[in-house]
């Protein structure tokens, strides 16, 4: 649980980089908002799974395993997130970009 706790706390400031880096202005702010959200929702919604997998197995290891499964499920999404951006803000630049050269014609 020590060594699970520093790669979970060491990961924290750069993913709390992210909601800022990405969107601007009030889409931000909503960022932060909704991943406050999910993380409130993962506090009701957690032990109450790891509680249900107690009483069917008789242990804790499925509920681990719970919590490691929604670990990664978080980072195949955040990768996904930051791609689909990336490529976004390459279009977006490259579209103004070869506007401001038409316009110099």
């Amino acid at each position: 649980m020590c060594l699970a706790s520093f790669g979970v706390f060491g990961v924290l400031p750069g993913f709390w980089g992210l909601p800022t880096a990405l969107p601007a202005g009030t889409a931000a702010a909503g960022s932060i908002a909704l991943i406050n959200a999910l993380g409130n929702l993962s506090s009701v919604v957690n032990p109450a799974v790891i509680g249900v997998i107690k009483e069917r197995t008789g242990e804790f290891n499925g509920g681990l395993l719970w919590l490691a499964l929604m670990g990664a499920l978080a980072i195949v999404v955040l990768t996904v997130i930051v791609r689909l951006w990336g490529s976004a803000e390459r279009r977006v630049t490259v579209a103004t970009v070869e506007g401001n050269v038409d316009a110099h014609r």
